[in-house]
């Protein structure tokens, strides 16, 4: 918190010492937050989170990032910064367990940008049910901005993956091809983006650098013609939207989780 411009009874990396509403909800008594977050503490040290099983502490800490979260929201210990502080926290008890860094930081992109659903299912965390409060909504919101962050980057790494492969395999099949003729050809296949339709009906369509180096003294009947050439060796489909290159023909080369996403 520091240098940031805070109210006058905020004093960072101090329990507050003053009554605060939080939207509907009134955050713990400042006289009971010592004690609460010390409980808090002793709770996330104790045995109710250790893993039963083999393999599942990063699953348990899951789940444990998710409760301290809810917890330090509803005790709000401090005058500021409970949000960063919970997702704070979160972050160290994943990289603890040993999940991936990338993947620590999944959860507090997902709060923020699903902000308004994140304020209701922590105000509706806050209304007893029967004398309880339940965190199972809470937990199911949360797992699944999880799940779908870990998806996103997952088809992000084989995309990322595919398009080098990709570059890899056409480099390899203009190798040792000489002449302007199969460099233009291996610049033109390479400049249009894996997992696109490239609709390409006159010079203007390419790339400022493709055109320059290859296509700027050359006319349309080249260019049509080179496509034409792409699509007849196999590596571009002429689907009635536009050209698509045919990456397909890398399935063998591709790890499993890289086959199905392409």
């Amino acid at each position: 918190m520091r240098d940031l411009k805070l109210e006058k009874d905020v004093q960072p990396g101090a329990v507050r010492q003053h009554s605060v509403l939080v939207g509907n909800y009134r955050g713990a008594p400042a006289e009971e937050c010592e004690e609460l977050l010390h409980r808090l503490c002793a709770w996330l040290s104790s045995d109710a989170f250790c893993p039963e099983m083999e393999g599942m502490r990063i699953a348990v800490a899951i789940i444990q990032a998710f409760v301290v979260h809810v917890y330090l929201a509803w005790i709000h210990p401090f005058g500021n910064g409970n949000g960063r502080t919970a997702r704070l926290v979160e972050v160290f008890l994943l990289l603890r367990a040993g999940a991936l860094v990338p993947a620590t930081h999944l959860l507090s992109n997902f709060y923020n940008l699903t902000r308004s659903r994140y304020y209701t299912e922590l105000s509706e965390l806050s209304r007893p049910k029967q004398g309880r409060y339940p965190l199972k909504s809470f937990l199911s919101y949360a797992v699944e901005g999880l799940v779908d962050g870990l998806n996103e980057q997952l088809s992000l790494v084989a995309s990322f993956h595919l398009r080098v492969i990709w570059e890899n395999h056409v480099y390899s099949q203009f190798r040792g091809k000489k002449g302007d003729h199969h460099k233009r050809l291996r610049d033109l296949l390479l400049s249009l983006r894996i997992g696109e339709i490239h609709r390409i009906s006159s010079m203007g369509d390419l790339l400022p650098d493709l055109y320059h180096e290859h296509y700027r003294n050359k006319t349309q009947r080249t260019l049509q013609r080179d496509l034409q050439t792409l699509v007849s060796e196999g590596y571009l489909e002429n689907t009635s939207l536009g050209y698509r290159p045919r990456t397909e023909i890398l399935q063998g080369m591709l790890p499993k989780r890289a086959q199905t996403d392409s």
